[in-house]
């Protein structure tokens, strides 16, 4: 492991964890300034002879609104936040506001440009910001900068919590579609798991893959529905054709009778007994008979 980025490092439990994995950078991001204090006494008392890794802390909060903003400390620590709670009293319904803090404010963003590893450098982001977790992942990954992490560890509860939060199942498919699998499930908390996921590049290559195949289905579902349509515009035509083809030949066989029947009274001599009335309808009829047959 190289780099380890953990927000909402709380009381840095798992730093000798995180020493173990020989990492060379570690960022432990925690705003309450109580909690911090005991960071910075525990990352002094490092032997540094035997860990060689560098370790930033920062005492911040990261979030995507850089509003001034408070932050809400509860007599349950680990479950401050930023934001205003929505349903944590149904949880715990002695929960109380301990006290509110003024802190510094630090986008996703800008926090990975100035700690995240190097592309193809092993590296871990570990997220425990209560209300503010799905929104961090969302920045990232928004900015294709989560990618850069190949494990990821999230904390966030099943249902929304917080102001302005939505599902857990929302955000794991988010991260699906971006390329993330599910490797291992903590619900020792069962309203609030811990899940690790692996970035797979393989499965973002293959999803391409996938979605360039359905485009061109559907591109070629398109041609096919517009050789449909023309198909149809081409057998009305060809019927309307037909019906006129139809229309044509009846009157080219009255044209034809009405032809016969002049020659036979011409032979006959029928003809010179018919008044000049009947003569002029008899040849108008052939010539209007004659008329259709040409057009």
């Amino acid at each position: 492991m190289h780099t380890i980025i953990h927000i909402g490092a709380g009381l840095g439990t798992k730093l000798s964890d995180y020493l173990a994995t020989g990492a060379q950078h570690i960022v432990l991001v925690e705003p309450l300034p109580k909690l911090v204090q005991q960071l910075r006494l525990k990352a002094s008392q490092i032997d540094t002879e035997k860990a060689t890794a560098e370790i930033h802390i920062l005492e911040a909060a990261i979030t995507s609104e850089l509003e001034q903003k408070q932050l809400i400390e509860f007599n349950l620590t680990h479950i401050s936040s930023l934001r205003p709670e929505t349903g944590l009293r149904q949880l715990y319904p002695d929960l109380k506001v301990n006290a509110y803090h003024s802190v510094s404010l630090i986008t996703p963003n800008d926090l990975i440009q100035n700690y995240a590893p190097h592309e193809g450098q092993q590296a871990l982001l570990i997220v425990d910001a209560p209300g503010e977790t799905a929104l961090i992942v969302q920045a990232l990954i928004n900015s294709d900068q989560l990618k850069l992490f190949g494990q990821l560890s999230i904390s966030v509860p099943i249902e929304p919590l917080y102001q302005n939060n939505s599902p857990a199942q929302q955000l794991l498919t988010q991260l699906e579609k971006y390329g993330y699998e599910s490797c291992a499930e903590d619900y020792s908390d069962p309203n609030w798991p811990v899940l690790t996921l692996i970035y797979s590049p393989l499965k973002v290559r293959l999803q391409a893959k996938l979605q360039k195949k359905h485009r061109q289905l559907g591109e070629q579902q398109n041609k096919i529905s517009q050789l449909e349509a023309e198909n149809e515009q081409l057998k009305k035509l060809n019927a309307a054709t037909n019906k006129r083809q139809e229309q044509l030949e009846e009157e080219l066989n009255k044209a034809e009778k009405q032809f016969q029947l002049f020659h036979d009274m011409l032979l006959s001599g029928d003809f010179l007994s018919n008044s000049p009335s009947d003569i002029s309808k008899q040849l108008f009829n052939f010539d209007q008979s004659s008329k259709i047959y040409k057009g």
